[in-house]
C-alpha cells in the first residue's frame, strides 16, 4: 500500500501492524520546499511509541522532489502513537515539517525482541555506500570506455585541419565539397567544355 503527503501539511498517518515489513510506503512530495529553499536533500526522524529519543529513517529518492519512506518492522515495532518529523537540509540551513502523528496497530504476534532501529539504519547506510562505490566504479569504466571509443573514431577520421577541401567543419560537409565538385567535372565533360 502507498501513500501520499505533502511536506507542508503533515497529517496523522496510520503506518501498519506490529511485524509487518515492506507493505507499505510513504511518498513524501517535496516540490515546494525545492522551488523555496533550492536543491537539498529530504530526511526523516522516527521516535516510536515508548522511545526516549527519535531514530533516522532510511528513505529513498524518487523522481526530482518526491522521497519514499518504505516502512520496515523496526519501524513498526511497537504499537502505539508515534511522533515523525521531516527535514530538508539544504547545506547548513535545515527546513523542518511540522511533528506529525503515526500510529501503529496490534496485531495477534506481538513482539517483545524490539530491533535496534540504529543497527538497521547503519546497515542500509553501509548498504547504501556500497552500492554507490559499485556504481561510481562503473561509471568510471563507462566513461573510459566512451572516450577509448571517442579516440578511435578519432583515428579513423584523421586530423579535420588536413582536409584540403574549403570547408573543413566536418567529414561529412568535406565530401559533400568534393561531390559537388565532381558533379561539376561531369556536367562539363558531358557538355564538351572539356575534352
Amino acid at each position: 500500500m502507498r501513500y501520499s503527503m505533502n511536506v507542508e501539511n503533515p497529517c496523522k498517518l496510520s503506518i501498519g501492524y506490529v511485524g509487518e515489513n515492506i507493505v507499505t510506503e510513504i511518498a513524501f512530495d517535496y516540490s515546494a520546499w525545492k522551488k523555496e529553499y533550492g536543491d537539498g536533500v529530504l530526511a526523516l526522524e522516527l521516535k516510536r511509541y515508548g522511545d526516549t529519543y527519535a531514530y533516522p529513517v532510511v528513505i529513498s529518492t524518487e523522481g526530482d522532489s518526491t522521497s519514499v519512506w518504505t516502512i520496515r518492522d523496526t519501524d513498526v515495532a511497537k504499537n502505539g502513537r508515534g511522533q515523525a518529523q521531516l527535514q530538508y537540509v539544504i547545506g547548513d540551513a535545515v527546513k523542518k515539517s511540522a511533528i506529525f502523528v503515526v500510529d501503529v496497530e496490534r496485531s495477534l504476534e506481538e513482539t517483545t525482541d524490539v530491533p535496534d532501529p540504529y543497527e538497521e539504519w547503519l546497515d542500509d547506510i553501509i548498504r547504501i555506500s556500497a552500492e554507490t562505490a559499485v556504481n561510481a566504479q562503473h561509471a568510471e569504466e563507462s566513461a573510459e570506455s566512451a572516450s577509448a571509443s571517442a579516440e578511435s573514431i578519432i583515428d579513423k577520421v584523421g586530423d579535420l585541419s588536413e582536409l584540403e577541401t574549403t570547408d573543413k567543419t566536418d567529414v561529412v560537409s568535406a565530401i559533400n565539397e568534393l561531390v559537388a565538385d565532381i558533379d561539376g567535372v561531369d556536367e562539363r565533360l558531358g557538355s564538351g567544355v572539356i575534352s
